[in-house]
């Protein structure tokens, strides 16, 4: 057994997986509302012992920003009291 962050007990292999807060994914760090689309954020390496793929997020400079203001559906104000968490 071993704690998670949130001081819960968990068994080994349990919950293994990187949290979404971590990685900056899920529907909170979607910047798509905002209409931004954000390419090559992160890449993919297979374990050859696992054969799994793990996700690793790329430098910030590697990233490609697009704009896109018609897919917008989030205003600049909401987005920011999300992201901060207000």
């Amino acid at each position: 057994m071993r704690l998670d962050r949130d001081q819960h007990q968990r068994e080994q292999g349990e919950g293994d997986r990187p949290v979404e807060a971590d990685r900056q994914t899920g529907i909170l760090h979607n910047e798509l509302y905002v209409g931004r689309i954000v390419w090559n954020k992160q890449n993919y390496r297979k374990n050859p012992e696992t054969e799994r793929r793990t996700a690793r997020l790329n430098d910030k400079s590697d990233w490609v920003v697009t704009e896109v203001p018609s897919m917008r559906i989030v205003s600049d104000e909401l987005w920011a009291c999300v992201k901060n968490g207000n």
